[in-house]
């Protein structure tokens, strides 16, 4: 997997009770993305860069990764039997099916 694999991540992912993860390319390129989390309270919006096969960004003063996974990876039931996922930590994932 490379940073194309990451380019491939473009758009929106779904996470349970409205949750979302949107990441777009950011207007400058060169592997950089504008990362959009909402999560039960709010929308908030980081920039991200690729880096091998994942994006990387700051939240809250620590870095925080972006990585493929399925379903089962995310440790939430929600999304367990999902195929096509992101996961930034357990417990936070977003799937496209």
């Amino acid at each position: 997997m490379t940073s194309a694999t990451v380019a491939a991540w473009t758009g929106q992912w779904t996470g349970p009770e409205g949750t979302f993860l949107r990441i777009e390319p950011a207007p400058d390129g060169a592997d950089r993305y504008t990362i959009t989390i909402r999560d039960l309270d709010q929308a908030r919006t980081y920039a991200g860069r690729a880096a091998d096969a994942e994006l990387h960004f700051l939240r809250d003063g620590t870095e925080a990764t972006i990585r493929a996974s399925d379903g089962a990876g995310t440790g939430m039931k929600w999304l367990a039997d999902k195929r096509d996922c992101l996961v930034i930590r357990t417990g936070e994932g977003y799937c496209r099916d």
